[in-house]
């Protein structure tokens, strides 16, 4: 079945607990996952194994390459497993793709990848050579930290330099 919108998520190494949403909202929710997690009500559990990937890659990978994933709708949106719904996203993912082939939501503290490389130097999260390389090929960010890893993401489909978008029409 073909619905207009959906919402998926990536869970691996049990690292969160997706919240249940309504089975009878208009949006189809699909949560992939490597079996460490249960898959709560509402959501459509896929056991997602690619080869070579796993833990936080396979959620990168699920994250940034959505066109990959088979997702039965015209407009996806990812979110983080952490994040639990109040009310059907549908209007809004249609809301904001109605003009425009992808939507981001904008970081709340900067608007430039290479600030973002600077301050997570700063607090450890990225070792400088793979800060260094990800500068030069101009590497996707997702959520303030750079895959280094960039060209296993191009080798399954994804480009190098394009930047991870949560909204997405296919």
């Amino acid at each position: 079945m073909t619905k207009s919108a959906v919402c998926y998520t990536c869970v691996t190494n049990g690292y969160d607990a997706v919240e249940p949403v309504s089975p009878g909202w208009s949006t189809h929710f699909i949560m992939f996952h490597d079996n460490s997690v249960q898959v709560p009500e509402g959501w459509h559990g896929v056991n997602l194994s690619v080869p070579g990937v796993s833990g936080i890659d396979l959620n990168r990978y699920a994250k940034m390459l959505p066109h990959r994933m088979g997702l039965p709708a015209s407009r996806s949106l990812y979110v983080d497993g952490n994040i639990f719904f109040r009310a059907d996203p549908a209007q809004r993912i249609h809301d904001a793709l109605a003009n425009h082939p992808f939507a981001a939501m904008a970081h709340p503290a900067q608007d430039c990848a290479y600030s973002d490389i600077e301050r997570t130097l700063k607090l450890g999260f990225v070792w400088p050579r793979p800060a260094r390389r990800a500068c030069s090929n101009a590497a996707s960010f997702i959520a303030g930290m750079t895959i280094s890893r960039s060209s296993r993401y191009a080798r399954h489909g994804g480009a190098r330099g394009k930047w991870a978008t949560p909204a997405i029409r296919h």
